[in-house]
């Protein structure tokens, strides 16, 4: 059984390998379901076989960013040979521990903990911290279409969210993450499943490096890749020329196995704080669903947040009710009591207070 409370001695303190495959527990069993606790446990107790065997304190964000995203790869998919990811990710965390002995790791001032991670201990801030795929999962888990599931249906005129993924892998992750063979994966069967099907429109959320997110959008009918956008809610002048644009480019190319359909670069200029950029993707492809699925009322304090605090603090609220521990976290010490910057609390204990389909 996953635990479902974390201390505030243990809150406060820099968290041991334990507290942190602890957080990681609850917040990855919040995202796939009670049913698949003693699975992640399990995955949990191997990782924390080989931290003891190769003597790694779980102390780098990103590198705990990446261990996440492993072990939520492979409760999702079983098949994978999980030793040798692990094998893979003590390399590139080592990499990691070099880099940040020389001072070159974390230099983007980016890589810190993610929301939730940032709400069950004292390191970051939430208000400020970037959010990841998890907290993006989190924030989205009612309404990501599940593709792994085969008798999931797509039909014509629909609009669906995908779960996030990289776009673009930092230099450091690149031995073992392969961003355009993981979207062609992820994007292959939906477009296998829409032969009959017309005008069915993909929403997901993408990643470069988990520091800056997009919103990818292909239009899909009778199976192929009818149109494509990368949306950039930054004002840049310069989203053809990044890695994420050039494998979206790559990855619709092959997919329909020519080069006919030109990804069209979108930058709505939107956010103009750089920790923002995942809301307002979370913003965006939830205001991208279909009007029938826009009724679920849970989420319109996301949707209708006018400005980049109110968004975070309603982000927040969000993963709060997804995560029971951080709920009592909330409870029993006060949100940000240690921190100079803060969200409305009021505002989040609100949002925390209300029944499903009261949010007005």
């Amino acid at each position: 059984m996953a635990p479902t409370n974390i201390d505030a001695e243990e809150r406060d303190r820099e968290i041991d390998n334990a507290g942190q495959l602890k957080i990681l527990s609850v917040i990855i069993t919040s995202i796939l379901g009670e049913k698949n606790a003693s699975d992640i446990d399990a995955l949990l107790a191997q990782v924390n076989s080989r931290l003891d065997e190769n003597k790694i304190h779980l102390k780098i964000d990103a590198g705990v960013e990446t261990l996440q995203e492993l072990i939520l790869s492979q409760a999702a998919d079983s098949r994978q040979d999980f030793s040798a990811k692990l094998d893979d990710w003590v390399k590139s965390y080592n990499q990691l521990e070099a880099e940040t002995t020389t001072g070159l790791a974390q230099k983007d001032g980016r890589h810190g903990p993610n929301i939730a991670r940032s709400l069950m201990s004292a390191s970051g801030d939430p208000a400020t911290v970037w959010g990841d795929d998890v907290d993006m999962q989190l924030v989205l888990k009612d309404v990501i279409a599940n593709t792994a599931d085969k008798e999931f249906v797509f039909a014509s005129n629909q609009t669906y969210i995908l779960k996030p993924t990289p776009i673009a892998a930092a230099e450091v992750e690149k031995e073992f993450t392969n961003p355009v063979a993981n979207l062609k994966n992820q994007i292959q069967p939906v477009v296998d499943k829409c032969r009959n099907e017309t005008k069915v429109r993909l929403l997901i959320p993408v990643s470069s490096d988990q520091i800056h997110w997009h919103l990818f959008v292909i239009g899909i009918s009778y199976g192929r890749i009818t149109g494509a956008a990368l949306l950039d809610s930054a004002k840049s002048k310069v989203l053809q020329k990044q890695p994420a644009y050039h494998n979206a480019q790559v990855v619709v190319s092959e997919l329909n196995h020519d080069g006919k359909i030109k990804v069209k670069p979108v930058s709505t200029g939107r956010h103009e704080v750089d920790y923002t950029s995942m809301d307002y993707v979370v913003q965006t492809a939830l205001n991208g669903l279909n009007m029938e699925a826009r009724k679920n009322e849970e989420n319109n304090e996301i949707r209708w947040a006018g400005n980049s605090h109110d968004l975070r603090a309603a982000i927040i609220g969000k993963i709060a009710q997804a995560t029971p521990a951080i709920q009592e976290m909330i409870k029993k010490f006060g949100l940000f009591a240690k921190r100079e910057k803060e969200v409305d609390v009021a505002r989040i204990g609100a949002l925390l207070a209300r029944n499903p389909g009261t949010n007005k």
